[in-house]
């Protein structure tokens, strides 16, 4: 499937699954899995997490900043898609800033 297969409703919270193609019937709903695949972290074919991962082996950083670089990502990516969007963002701030911290006392 294309990236464009699937449609998120903010209203309703659920997935769509694009099926012109093959029925005719336009849009209908697909099965959300809140545990293993929120909404909120699918963006089209790409997983937040599988993203993040692919980046992480790429890079040389240690487990701490690790773990706060993803968590700032997944407030990112979830902002405007969860119902709190400035709380998320605050969030977001806030593991960047103990990045930067780290950063900062090791220039020192």
């Amino acid at each position: 499937m294309k990236h464009n297969d699937f449609e998120y409703n903010h209203r309703t919270g659920g997935w769509s699954a694009n099926t012109s193609n093959s029925s005719g019937s336009g849009l209908e709903e697909r099965p959300v899995d809140p545990v293993n695949a929120p909404p909120y972290y699918i963006f089209g074919p790409y997983e937040v997490r599988a993203v993040l991962q692919a980046w992480a082996d790429e890079v040389d950083i240690t487990k701490s900043e690790s773990n706060d670089w993803f968590s700032m990502q997944q407030y990112l990516f979830r902002y405007c898609r969860k119902g709190k969007p400035l709380r998320d963002l605050k969030k977001a701030r806030k593991y960047l800033d103990w990045i930067i911290e780290r950063y900062d006392e090791n220039i020192r």
